[in-house]
């Protein structure tokens, strides 16, 4: 992958991790809808075929996207929520928690967890000595 195409991506993630920041989706407290229509808009973007899922009341509460894979197998599913914790006391953040700074938030969460927070970029394999990445 091209250098150019890669930095693209990472811009790409990026910008959508900020927008779903800057969208307040606190559990039991703000509407999905806008979190959802961020994540729409990013799928339609790049013509990923998606499917609105919805409640008994007819509530927007996910999006369904499927991808065919090019080989017959398993199917493999990532099953994430929308909803955040609620912020807590504001004047004690740094940050506005919805600012969408996604270099403080990890930052702040460097922080906070010490040695266990996640890095940009993975540690290498001893035996081979490439970068994997653990979830």
């Amino acid at each position: 992958m091209s250098e150019n195409l890669q930095q693209a991506r990472m811009a790409s993630v990026i910008e959508l991790a900020q927008e779903l920041v800057r969208r307040p989706s606190r559990g039991g407290i703000d509407d999905y809808g806008p979190v959802l229509g961020v994540l729409e808009d990013w799928l339609t973007a790049r013509d990923l075929p998606h499917r609105r899922l919805h409640d008994d009341a007819g509530s927007l509460v996910g999006l369904l996207v499927e991808i065919p894979g090019g080989r017959p197998g398993p199917w493999w599913t990532l099953d994430a929520c929308v909803d955040t914790a609620p912020y807590g006391d504001e004047n004690a953040w740094s940050f506005p928690p919805a600012s969408g700074d996604v270099a403080a938030l990890i930052s702040a969460a460097s922080r906070s967890l010490g040695s266990s927070a996640p890095s940009a970029r993975p540690p290498r394999s001893r035996r081979t000595g490439r970068r994997r990445w653990t979830v």
